[in-house]
């Protein structure tokens, strides 16, 4: 009796040993898909309704902080508000800030009138049943950074005994060294107090500067690395840009916003080049407007979206977040639907898991 029980039990070890190790994790990690949808502009509402299937989060720019402290409705759309509702997506909508720089300080100066801001934010989430809020505060001084902190922590206290979600969106840095636009985000301090943070990746090249990628690889990977030596990747959203720039090289200014369906018209003009640089993975676009002047633009595809995507997953971040629906390649959506595990289910039940909340 007692041989053939061992003998058994070494059947079983050595069935145990012969299976391949990859295949007691042969479902892929869950991917946070995370999108951006704005109101004022209708290209958002018609992807939107078309592809929130494919998401998890929806931030739905629905509010602003005002210069008077008030919180201020853009208008919560209900057409918006039905498609995320019948997909079954998680709805944060996102908060930004109308005080910049010495105003957004002076606002925000004392603890009480941080505490009165976040309680009265915390207050409107509940009240309104969206499931957390996402704070983009932006043109805050480097100075400030402690405030921004304490801020975050007093809404996190409001919000987190509800069971809502608290995250935020934080400009891209490369290194500790506090820069004008950086330098209020301390990601440390911030990584222990929200559920997720968005590194908002892009605008490498902006509207007041040069001509160039928005958001070039090789500049992506290295705010992806510094970013995980402060914030865990479990927290971290990849921001990705689906814009591009043009801008007028021959008279110089602020380059314009470009969507992608708007490449197409600008591409078909006489003349027109167009090509991809392999180093940034970006396309880029030069033509000639009707007086003549000469332009260049760079804008994002699905291959530059795929060449992102890769630095998320190879860098095991938690996901990504999308700036902005209405903008995008439509093909990007092929490269969305190969991440098609639910990172977040119904009730929030994954979120909490991958949180170790519960």
């Amino acid at each position: 009796m007692r041989a053939r029980l061992l003998s058994v039990v070494a059947a079983l070890l050595l069935v145990i040993v012969s299976v391949p190790a990859h295949s007691a994790a042969a479902a892929a990690p869950a991917v946070v898909r995370w999108g951006y949808y704005v109101t004022y502009d209708a290209t958002s509402l018609a992807s939107l309704q078309e592809h929130v299937g494919g998401l998890d989060i929806v931030s739905p720019y629905f509010f602003q902080l005002q210069d008077s402290g008030a919180i201020a409705s853009l208008g919560e759309s209900p057409d918006a508000l039905n498609a995320m509702r019948a997909a079954g997506v998680r709805v944060v909508p996102m908060i930004k800030n109308v005080p910049r720089w010495d105003a957004f300080h002076n606002l925000m100066a004392t603890p009480a009138q941080r505490e009165d801001i976040a309680w009265r934010l915390a207050d409107y989430i509940v009240n309104r049943g969206y499931d957390g809020v996402h704070v983009d505060f932006e043109a805050v001084n480097a100075s400030d950074a402690p405030l921004l902190t304490d801020f975050m922590e007093r809404l996190a206290a409001h919000l987190r005994p509800a069971g809502k979600l608290v995250t935020q969106a934080v400009i891209a840095r490369q290194s500790d060294t506090p820069t004008t636009w950086g330098g209020a985000y301390d990601y440390a301090a911030l990584a222990r107090i929200n559920d997720y943070i968005a590194i908002m990746a892009y605008d490498y090249s902006s509207v007041g500067g040069s001509p160039g990628p928005v958001a070039p690889a090789w500049w992506v990977q290295d705010v992806v690395t510094y970013a995980k030596t402060r914030i865990p990747a479990s927290k971290i959203l990849l921001g990705m840009p689906l814009y591009g720039y043009d801008w007028n090289v021959t008279t110089g200014g602020p380059a314009t916003s470009l969507r992608f369906e708007q490449t197409a018209a600008l591409l078909a003009r006489p003349g027109a080049t167009s090509g991809y640089d392999e180093a940034a993975q970006s396309p880029w676009l030069r033509y000639r407007d009707d007086t003549g002047n000469e332009h260049q633009g760079w804008y994002e595809n699905a291959d530059s979206f795929r060449a992102k995507l890769d630095i998320m997953l190879n860098d095991e971040l938690s996901g990504f977040a999308l700036w902005r629906l209405g903008q995008e390649d439509p093909a990007v959506w092929d490269e969305v639907a190969r991440l098609a595990t639910p990172a977040v289910l119904a009730d929030g039940t994954e979120v909490a898991k991958r949180l170790g909340r519960f």
